[in-house]
């Protein structure tokens, strides 16, 4: 009796070492499954984005970047785009001088207005002297 509990305590081992490869081989199945269509998946987006209409393609990059589907390809395709986009250095310094002028022009209109301020502020002070200097005038008469 006791040998043959023995004996169904083995198998009953046996039967879960072997479901448990069964699972785990399932597993690796899906597993590589899963990893061929996200290589379809990435192949697929990179053509759309290469060779699809423009909101297509704004859609599939936008896809790329959330699924996180993007290769290291198209990293270093982007760093060359990227590369590309840089300005100039004659460009970059006609800009800074465009954006220096226009602050010389933003000061000198600023000198402008307080120098009118100024001379206003001359006026209003003459005319209350002249105001002043009239009615003490009118008092010692």
């Amino acid at each position: 009796m006791k040998m043959q509990q023995d004996l169904i305590e083995l198998q009953k081992m046996k039967l879960q070492k072997q479901e448990r490869m069964i699972s785990e081989l399932k597993l690796s199945k899906i597993n590589e499954e899963l990893k061929e269509a996200k290589d379809e998946l990435k192949i697929e987006l990179k053509n759309v984005a290469k060779r699809g209409n423009v909101q297509l393609r704004s859609k599939a990059k936008c896809l790329q970047i959330i699924g996180d589907l993007k290769d290291e390809e198209d990293n270093e395709l982007e760093k060359l785009h990227a590369q590309g986009l840089v300005i100039p250095k004659f460009l970059a310094k006609m800009q800074e001088r465009a954006s220096e002028r226009l602050q010389r022009h933003e000061d000198a209109k600023e000198r402008r207005l307080r120098l009118e301020q100024e001379k206003e502020f001359a006026k209003s002070l003459a005319e209350e002297a002249k105001v002043i200097l009239y009615y003490t005038y009118q008092i010692f008469k």
